[in-house]
């Protein structure tokens, strides 16, 4: 869990860093030009290569048997599972999303992502008026949330952060964003106490 409060910290500091992914900005778009160019593909090639085998048996007088249809056949599956196999590496990379490195200490959370040139960002805890979270599905499982950190200074910060799979409480408690509600939660409660 992205907790802030131990003992040590709260002796000697709090600091920490580490790294989350986010949804590529282009991944709709992306995954629906390879599912479509899939589809063109294999209707295409099957179009492509059948009509050509016909032509050649026809115009050669050849007539086609048993075994040239089960080559023909097979050139077609492989072929295709080769084509299958390229897309599904590169939806998987789109689906990894993009990498952010963050660190935090007890006055800021920073963030940058190098992948997707997003500079580093400093939230400072004192402009932050809320965080809110968003549950994102993906064929029925929860892939992550829509993330925005709502600030007076930089307007709405919004992330589509990506659930780590190993982690098995999926919640918004185990996210790095947690950092930054355990923090707004501890000023306002000091401001709670000094206003006794």
């Amino acid at each position: 869990m992205y907790e802030t409060h131990s003992p040590v910290e709260d002796r000697f500091g709090f600091s920490t860093s580490g790294t989350f992914f986010c949804s590529k900005q282009t991944e709709r778009i992306s995954l629906i030009i390879i599912f479509g160019s899939l589809i063109f593909i294999a209707v295409g090639w099957y179009l492509v290569l059948f009509d050509q085998l016909k032509w050649y048996f026809v115009e050669k007088g050849v007539q086609v048997g048993t075994e040239t249809a089960r080559t023909i056949g097979y050139i077609y599956i492989f072929s295709m599972a080769f084509i299958i196999a390229g897309a599904v590496i590169i939806i998987t990379n789109i689906l990894h999303g993009d990498k952010y490195t963050y660190s935090a200490d007890a006055n800021r959370f920073s963030f940058l992502s190098e992948k997707a040139h997003i500079p580093k960002t400093d939230i400072i805890y004192t402009d932050v008026v809320a965080v809110r979270y968003v549950e994102k599905y993906m064929f029925g499982r929860l892939k992550g949330f829509d993330v925005t950190v709502i600030t007076r200074s930089l307007g709405n910060i919004t992330f589509r952060y990506l659930i780590n799979k190993s982690i098995t409480d999926k919640t918004p408690r185990n996210t790095p964003f947690n950092i930054i509600e355990e923090r707004l939660d501890a000023l306002t409660a000091n401001d709670v106490n000094r206003a006794r």
